[in-house]
């Protein structure tokens, strides 16, 4: 069998099975994405036939899974089997084996939201033993501050190390090559650092003063663009955020120190630690942390509005290309009348390619502004069809059934995991209301119990004071509202930045409580 009907029978079947078969990890799709560029190069630049070239991938790839998927691949070809069908089965193995992990991986996490209980039971075990041997009076104030300040959230950095190594990271970076820079006219994905084909022709014809003119008139309109929508910018990069709120956050900081509202003392946060607490912390906090949880949420929901439509937008574009449009008529067709986000974008490519762009082009830069690894899964698979044929109706149904996986994979993980949320969060709201009557109500008893005992040598606190008690109570508070916050976003999501926003919610809940029981009790 020949290279070139191996080629026909991928024109018939390789690229939409393969490009259906689900990525099982990061790893994994690094791994093979450099053992199909070792057969490609073998193939073309050592003349090496395909039959060797995939032996040596299949005996020296450390996949086994991809070993015996070439192995048996090669075997099909060379006996003369039907290699589509081939393909398919292993679609169908490869899209339960997917579901099987899956599956797994959820199991884990729910084993690990039992886990978390206990590790949030046992520094209140420690924190309550500790001071009731200081009530009979052992000194533990080290102790305690150990407890706080470092078991505490050492056992949270561990929960979260052990997570994330059960976890797997989307494949990809979703940026596509857009291949040759110097097209016609300037894309809408460059930045102000990256001025795109104007860039391109500077590095060419340094000498050219009239193109160092034409890029400092860009890089002044692209600079333009940015201050009159920087938005947009905190949008497509939300810790860009932090080079505003950081410098706010220093100036409001001094503005209070110089006012004698935030006092840089031990003594002033013991005596005054709600107040000084929320100044040097609870403040900070929410300046730096609330604008960086609020773009990366509009990002996320923005990048949502894209994909929740991708699937019906596909079969729309594969069942208007199946009656004999071409392909850019049915992207005109799916974006008419469509109000979706993608059904505009679709709408916008559709405009660009008539005013003279290449469809592969547009499609690339509409990628590169999601930067969505599943988007780009099925761009670059659309966008390599449509080069050698306007009929690719195989492709986009392809293209649309993986979309429609993904889809399926992640409603099920959202699922399961909003019970892992709902528990570290009971956890929290458990953790502070005992904290809260330690304070309240059994270190305030023992004290009043004191006051009107003649003989009170048992109990002395010596430098472990009740206000001392009431700082590290809420304090612990804090720490472990802001771990817990940031691990219901990894957990959720598998990204730490989606934690910010219940961070926030547990550091106000805090003070909201201590505040609340300021004036209840």
């Amino acid at each position: 069998m020949s290279w070139d009907s191996c080629t026909r029978c991928r024109s018939a079947g390789w690229t939409r099975s393969i490009s259906s078969l689900p990525l099982p990890s990061p790893r994994t799709l690094r791994r093979g994405r450099v053992e199909f560029q070792q057969l490609t190069h073998e193939t073309e630049y050592f003349n090496v036939d395909y039959q060797t070239a995939v032996e040596n991938v299949a005996r020296t790839t450390p996949s086994e899974d991809l070993s015996t998927f070439l192995i048996d691949m090669l075997s099909v070809v060379n006996s003369g089997g039907d290699l589509t069908s081939f393909l398919e089965t292993e679609t169908e193995h490869q899209i339960e084996q997917r579901r099987r992990k899956q599956e797994d991986l959820l199991n884990t996490l729910e084993v690990f939201g039992e886990v978390y209980i206990s590790l949030t039971v046992l520094p209140l075990i420690l924190i309550v033993v500790l001071v009731i041997t200081s009530l009979l009076g052992s000194e533990q104030l080290l102790m305690l501050l150990v407890t706080v300040y470092v078991v505490l959230p050492a056992l949270n950095g561990l929960y979260f190390l052990a997570v994330s190594v059960t976890m797997q990271d989307e494949a990809g970076t979703g940026r596509l090559d857009p291949g040759e820079r110097a097209v016609t006219g300037v894309t809408r994905e460059g930045s102000v650092r990256d001025l795109g084909v104007v860039d391109a022709h500077v590095e060419t014809r340094p000498r050219e003063r009239l193109l160092h003119r034409i890029r400092a008139e860009e890089l002044r309109h692209r600079v333009s663009q940015l201050l009159a929508n920087p938005l947009a910018v905190f949008r497509a990069s939300p810790r860009y955020t932090l080079a505003v709120t950081a410098p706010l956050t220093a100036v409001v900081l001094v503005a209070l120190v110089l006012q004698g509202v935030a006092e840089p003392s031990a003594a002033a946060m013991r005596q005054q630690t709600l107040t000084q607490s929320f100044v040097w912390f609870g403040l900070p906090f929410l300046l730096v942390a609330t604008p960086l949880a609020v773009f990366h949420e509009w990002r996320e929901r923005t990048i949502a509005s894209v994909t929740d439509t991708l699937t019906s937008d596909l079969r729309k574009l594969a069942n208007a290309n199946a009656t004999g449009q071409p392909l850019l008529e049915a992207v005109r067709i799916t974006g008419e009348e469509n109000t979706s986000r993608l059904g505009r974008e679709l709408t916008g490519m559709y405009k660009r390619v008539t005013f003279g762009s290449s469809l592969g082009a547009v499609l690339v830069e509409f990628n590169n502004r999601y930067r969505i690894p599943r988007l780009a899964r099925s761009v670059k698979l659309v966008q390599k069809a449509q080069e050698t044929s306007d009929q690719i109706t195989d492709v986009l149904t392809t293209a649309a059934n993986l979309s429609e996986i993904q889809d399926d994979l992640e409603r099920e993980k959202r699922t399961r995991t909003r019970m892992q949320v709902v528990i570290i969060a009971i956890s929290f709201v458990v953790f502070v209301a005992v904290l809260l009557m330690l304070e309240k109500f059994f270190i305030d008893t023992i004290v009043g119990v004191l006051g009107e005992t003649p003989d009170a040598a048992f109990a002395d606190f010596g430098d472990l004071n009740p206000s001392l008690l009431s700082m590290l109570y809420l304090h612990a508070a804090l720490i472990q509202g802001c771990c817990a916050g940031v691990i219901c976003g990894y957990v959720q999501t598998g990204r730490a930045y989606a934690g910010l926003k219940y961070a926030i919610g547990f550091v106000v809940i805090t003070f909201l409580a201590w505040v609340l029981a300021g004036f209840l009790v």
